[in-house]
This record gives structure tokens, C-alpha cells and sequence, in this order.
């Protein structure tokens, strides 16, 4: 879903490494005369690799299983994944040739569910994510982030879009302030 990679310039890198041989104050004189011309003459170019990270829901939860993080993993995977999947096999059920009755039921379930279904937070979430690792780019910084929003944040969007429209479009038919007739809940 997003992927955030951090470079550092080399130069900045050489900037850091002079400044603290130069606020180091147990070399001795000598070391300090014949090393900081040295490092006075070091010239380089390019970035190096600082950070590079990507995940998706599924590898979120993974790893904060493996950090032993299990409730906070267990939550993302039924608010994120669990009702949403659910939500949508009620959805498709509800389109199925059942009686009326099996239909009202399943509509009525899907919007019950849909109420906490994490999907559409999540997705926001992503997005702050992105804008805010896309917004550290100060000027002294030492790494420079960047972030991308990769096919699954696409796909999960489309998934909450298409949720809102289809629940819409199946319930607009539907009188939710009747509960079916014969329906023992």
C-alpha cells in the first residue's frame, strides 16, 4: 500500500563525520593536524540508502504480530480486512436469487457491519501517511524521505468507493425502518 525510502547525500554525510572529528576532543593535536586537511580534501557525490520500507495491511499486521503487538495486529486484520471481506459476501448474497426475506436479512447485516468497518479510516490514514512522509524535506535534514502509494492503496480505495456505491445502489430498494416480518434475530 505504501512505500517510504529515505537517501542521505554523501556530502552531508562527510559534513557530519568532519564536524564531529573536529568537536572531538580526545584526538590528539597531531592526529587532528595531519587528518583534517585530509578530510578537508574529500569530495564526493551521490545519495546512499537510508530507508527503505514497504508494506501492506497484511505485512502491517505481520509484523506487529512478530513484535508482539498481537492485539493491535488482530484489530487491524478484522477492521480492516475481516467485515470489509464480510461486508462484501453480504453484499453479493444480497444480489443472489434468495427470497426477500434472506436479502432484507443480509442487507441489514451488511449495513450494521459496514458501521465498523475500518476500511475508509484506514485509507485516510494511508494517505496522511504519504503526504506526511512526502512533507519532511527540510532543508537540513539529514535524510530525504519519500513516499509512494502503491497498486493496494489503489485497490482499497476502489474497494471503499465501490462499497459506498453498491450499498447505496442494493439498499435504495430496501425500507430499513421495517424489519422484515417473520425475522427472528
Amino acid at each position: 500500500m505504501l512505500s517510504v525510502s529515505g537517501t542521505v547525500e554523501k556530502t552531508k554525510l562527510v559534513e557530519v563525520g568532519q564536524d564531529i572529528f573536529r568537536n572531538y576532543e580526545e584526538i590528539p593535536g597531531i592526529v587532528r593536524d595531519l587528518v583534517d586537511p585530509l578530510i578537508d580534501s574529500v569530495e564526493v557525490r551521490g545519495t546512499v540508502p537510508a530507508f527503505d520500507k514497504t508494506n501492506s495491511i497484511l505485512s502491517t499486521a505481520s509484523e506487529l504480530y512478530n513484535n508482539n503487538h498481537v492485539p493491535v495486529a488482530a484489530l487491524i486484520l478484522i477492521f480492516s480486512v475481516g467485515i470489509p471481506l464480510l461486508k462484501v459476501l453480504l453484499l453479493i448474497g444480497a444480489h443472489l436469487p434468495f427470497r426477500e426475506i434472506i436479502k432484507q436479512r443480509l442487507l441489514w447485516i451488511s449495513a450494521v457491519s459496514s458501521k465498523w468497518s475500518m476500511a475508509d479510516v484506514f485509507v485516510v490514514a494511508i494517505f496522511v501517511a504519504y503526504l506526511a512522509a512526502n512533507g519532511i524535506r527540510e532543508s537540513r535534514a539529514l535524510v530525504d524521505f519519500k513516499s509512494d502509494l502503491g497498486p493496494g492503496f489503489y485497490y482499497f480505495l476502489g474497494y471503499c468507493v465501490l462499497s459506498i456505491i453498491a450499498t447505496q445502489f442494493l439498499t435504495g430498494s430496501v425500507t430499513w425502518n421495517k424489519k422484515p416480518v417473520d425475522a427472528k434475530w
